[in-house]
C-alpha cells in the first residue's frame, strides 16, 4: 500500500464501509528488554545446534546500544547465562561468547525454559521498554510439563497484565508448531518455521529483524461514535517498524 505522507494513513470507502491502512515510518525503535530461550536438548545436536549458534551472534551483534538482554537454556533442566537483563553495548561480547559454546544433550523441559524466560522479564524489565521473549526450538515437550493445552494455559495466566510478546521459531519438520502458533498468537508474538537448510542462520536472522525494531506500542485507535458503528479490533499492543 503506498501511503500518504501525512502518517494517518490510506482510507478506503465503500458505501457506508471504510477500510483505513496505517502503516507508521520515521519514527525511531523502542528500546528492547529480550531475552532468547533456547532450545538445547538432544535433538538440537550437530547442524541446528550448530545453526542456532551462528544466528544467536549475529542477532547479539545486532543489538542496539539502549537494548537490554540475557539468554535462558533448557534441556531437561533449565540455566540462565545472567539472571537479569543486561545491557547490550557491555555484555555483547560475552553473550556472543556463550553462544558460541552452546551444546545440545538431555529431554527438553519446554515449559520450564519458557517460565524462567517469563520471570526474568517480570522481574527485571523496564516497563518504559518493549518486552520480547524468543523461543528457538525443535521439538516436542518431553520433561516437566508436556500437555500443549496446559502450557498455552499457564503462559496465558503467567503473562496476565504485563506487555510481554511471546515469538516462537520451530526448527525443522517433526515439531509441534501448533503449540508454537498459539503460544505466540496468544501472547501478541509471531510464530515461524525455520527450514533445516543451509540457509537456517538467515531465516532466523531475518525474523529477527522483523521483531527487533518496534516503534509503537500500547495504540489505541478511536473514531467519533455518531459517524462509526460496529468496529473491529482498534487496540494494537505493539507495531514494528515496517509492520501495517
Amino acid at each position: 500500500v503506498n501511503h500518504p505522507s501525512d502518517g494517518a494513513g490510506l482510507i478506503i470507502v465503500n458505501d457506508c464501509y471504510f477500510a483505513q491502512f496505517f502503516s507508521p515510518s520515521g519514527i525511531e525503535p523502542v528500546p528492547v528488554d529480550i531475552v532468547f530461550v533456547i532450545d538445547v536438548s538432544g535433538s538440537m545436536s550437530g547442524t541446528k545446534i550448530a545453526q542456532t549458534r551462528e544466528a544467536l551472534e549475529t542477532i547479539i551483534n545486532q543489538l542496539r546500544v539502549a537494548d537490554r538482554f540475557t539468554m535462558v537454556t533448557f534441556e531437561s533442566n533449565v540455566d540462565t547465562w545472567i539472571d537479569r537483563l543486561v545491557s547490550a553495548s557491555e555484555y555483547r561480547q560475552q553473550g556472543i561468547q556463550f553462544a558460541r559454546g552452546l551444546t545440545a544433550g538431555g529431554g527438553t523441559n519446554f515449559y520450564g525454559g519458557l517460565e524462567r524466560g517469563i520471570s526474568v522479564l517480570k522481574t527485571h524489565g523496564n516497563p518504559n521498554y518493549v518486552q520480547l521473549l524468543v523461543m528457538l526450538t525443535d521439538g516436542e515437550p518431553t520433561a516437566g510439563e508436556t500437555d500443549s493445552d496446559t502450557i498455552v494455559r499457564l503462559a496465558v495466566s503467567a503473562l496476565t497484565n504485563t506487555r510481554i510478546s511471546v515469538n516462537c521459531l520451530g526448527f525443522g519438520q517433526n515439531l509441534n508448531f501448533l503449540l508454537l502458533q498459539r503460544l505466540a498468537l496468544s501472547n501478541n508474538g509471531i510464530a515461524k518455521r525455520i527450514y533445516e537448510d543451509s540457509d537456517a542462520a538467515q531465516q532466523l536472522e531475518g525474523f529477527f529483524e522483523e521483531i527487533s525494531s518496534p516503534i509503537l506500542h500500547t495504540i489505541s485507535i478511536n473514531y467519533p461514535q455518531n459517524t462509526v458503528q460496529n468496529i473491529s479490533n482498534t487496540d494494537f499492543p505493539l507495531l514494528f517498524n515496517g509492520s501495517e
